[in-house]
């Protein structure tokens, strides 16, 4: 079976969270302390985001929850390409993701991740995926953090007895913004990337309720969804660059009465991305 790691770090998928500093609840459920610059305080919970490119290929995923607790991402792209994550509580902490993939060509993926947590941060995880009952590979991640800040996550695949590579995230911050992101791999069909982030305005991110420990997930493996390149940002990036491409662009946002995007347009290509709330 070919091992496929098709992932949009396409630097124009969904790319606006929220932040990871220590005023946050631990669970991401609520905003304790964040400032965004306004009075207004409302918090919406995200239910849709459609992402068209500039060669019209359309990534819809949407967003489940139980109460405030977030328990279901589904991306489903116009190519045919399908994921899905199911988040299990123990609690207020996620401790388990089971991740679907399907994608075109490919045979379906399912793969189930345990996280465990120290001091209330999660610390690493395993993972095993299997399709159609049989193993295809182990995962085993370990995260890392600055002292106000999650700042990576290097993350080895094993096949059988054999270390296949591994796969290494690691973020930079200025204030409660990410302004840079770096993936390393030595994985086979898996991309690196390095990508840069500034110009941020002074409104709410479309995540900022998300579990800390379900970003965290996302920086190696939210595979066709949104890339983690502004997975932690209190404010949402206006120009971004990707290094060695020479590629740079801006965003245009347009913003609700809450002060969350509802839409938004890229400068490179003309690819367009609309958010709905709950």
């Amino acid at each position: 079976m070919k091992l496929s790691f098709k992932i949009l770090v396409v630097v124009g998928a969904f790319l606006i969270t929220s932040s990871c500093d220590s005023t946050r609840d631990i669970t991401g459920d609520s905003l304790v302390g964040v400032n965004y610059g306004n009075t207004n305080t409302s918090v919406k919970k995200l239910k849709k985001i459609e992402d068209t490119n500039g060669d019209g290929d359309v990534l819809t995923t949407t967003y489940t929850y139980d109460a405030d607790k977030l328990t279901k991402v589904y991306s489903k792209s116009s190519l045919g390409d399908e994921y899905t994550y199911v988040l299990v509580y123990n609690g207020t902490e996620v401790s388990q993701i089971k991740q679907t993939q399907k994608e075109e060509g490919e045979s379906q993926v399912d793969t189930t991740y345990d996280l465990v947590y120290t001091g209330g941060k999660v610390t690493s995880m395993k993972a095993v995926a299997k399709s159609s009952d049989v193993e295809v590979y182990k995962i085993d991640t370990k995260f890392r953090y600055s002292p106000s800040n999650i700042s990576g996550a290097e993350s080895t695949f094993v096949m059988g007895t054999t270390e296949m590579g591994s796969l290494d995230s690691a973020l930079g911050f200025t204030g409660p913004n990410i302004t840079s992101f770096k993936l390393t791999s030595t994985v086979p069909f898996f991309p690196e990337v390095e990508i840069l982030m500034s110009n941020f305005d002074d409104k709410k991110n479309p995540f900022a309720n998300f579990p800390e420990a379900f970003k965290a997930f996302s920086m190696n493996f939210m595979l066709g969804s949104s890339s983690p390149v502004a997975m932690f940002s209190q404010n949402n990036y206006k120009t971004i660059k990707v290094v060695g491409d020479s590629v740079s662009y801006n965003m245009t946002y347009t913003y609700n009465t809450d002060n969350y995007p509802v839409a938004a347009t890229r400068s490179d290509n003309g690819g367009k991305i609309t958010f709905e709330y709950y």
